[in-house]
């Protein structure tokens, strides 16, 4: 080895330059099957919303989310293992929009729970006030931030630990430093 390839390891790791860099020399192509799939399922949630509008809303929180977790679960796994056949990067983003649907419905079922409680609370809050007329805005303003804080937090986290793990230097480069 010479001294420009030995590794310091008192040096920070600069992730996001050794990630982008070998993952656009790795790649053929950018990421060939997620726009026409995004698209046709952007498609069809917008015609399900035209006719159903509870399984268009449906679609879209399993699809967008679904969509941006096939795209870097594609990057990372391209940048480790370098490119990917196109039935390769269907199965990811198949398996992604799979693993969304459980995460969405564990976000609108702490949503639907945390409202509940919220609806609690601010009914026990009025009528010790003695207030009887109090606004159903008010109310439904409690209710709603109630749930939403905790649903999005629930869905950021499992959005986030459903990835594959992150690696600072690609699985070649490791096997080769063992060599």
């Amino acid at each position: 080895m010479t001294e420009k390839d030995e590794i310091n390891p008192f040096e920070s790791p600069q992730e996001a330059q050794i990630s982008y860099e070998n993952l656009s020399e790795s790649s053929n192509g950018s990421l060939p099957v997620i726009v026409p799939v995004s698209v046709v399922l952007l498609i069809c949630c917008t015609v399900l919303l035209l006719f159903v509008p509870g399984l268009g809303v449906l679609g879209f929180l399993v699809s967008i989310p679904g969509i941006i977790h096939g795209a870097i679960r594609i990057r990372r796994k391209q940048f480790l293992e370098g490119a990917m056949t196109r039935e390769c990067q269907f199965n990811n983003l198949l398996i992604s929009l799979l693993i969304m649907v459980p995460v969405v419905f564990a976000s609108m079922i702490s949503f639907g729970v945390f409202c509940y409680g919220g609806a609690i609370v601010a009914t026990n809050v009025f009528a010790r006030l003695g207030n009887a007329d109090y606004g159903w805005g008010i109310f439904f303003l409690v209710c709603i931030l109630a749930g939403l804080i905790p649903a999005l937090a629930i869905g950021t986290l499992l959005f986030i630990f459903t990835l594959p793990k992150k690696m600072l230097v690609p699985r070649d480069e490791i096997e080769y430093e063992k060599k």
